[in-house]
């Protein structure tokens, strides 16, 4: 009990003394467990509603995704029409217009022959009266 650097007790003296304070003590430990216990639980429930939103949201994005590709697909393909339309009609100007032009090609080429044709008789008809002259 005696010691001449430190203030000593009895065993059963300091444990009498520290049972209150340890008391205390204990009682504040088992509050701050039971709040960390709580406070572990609510976070249990924040992932699990966070887990949750985000696969709501993932199904939302995907079906909005699905959406766009539908009217972008759409879009294409009446774009793809109308190109058709156009094309049928522009081929259809374009084949007219060749008709005419093979029609007029035969018809000068015609003409071209009948004009050397008639030249050429002409040119035998006028020799032909020189000669008799």
């Amino acid at each position: 009990m005696e010691h001449q650097q430190h203030k000593c007790q009895e065993i059963d003296t300091a444990a009498e003394s520290l049972k209150p304070r340890l008391a205390t003590d204990g009682d504040r430990i088992s509050a701050r467990i039971s709040s960390v216990r709580q406070l572990m639980a609510k976070t249990d429930v924040t992932r699990s509603e966070l887990l949750n939103e985000v696969k709501n949201l993932q199904k939302v994005i995907e079906q909005r995704g699905e959406e766009i590709k539908r009217t972008v697909d759409n879009c294409v393909k009446t774009a793809i029409r109308e190109l058709e339309l156009v094309k049928m009609e522009s081929v259809k100007i374009i084949d007219s217009e060749k008709d005419r032009f093979q029609l007029s090609l035969v018809a000068l080429e015609s003409f071209y022959a009948y004009s050397l044709e008639l030249q050429n008789k002409g040119q035998e008809t006028h020799q032909q009266m020189r000669e008799r002259t």
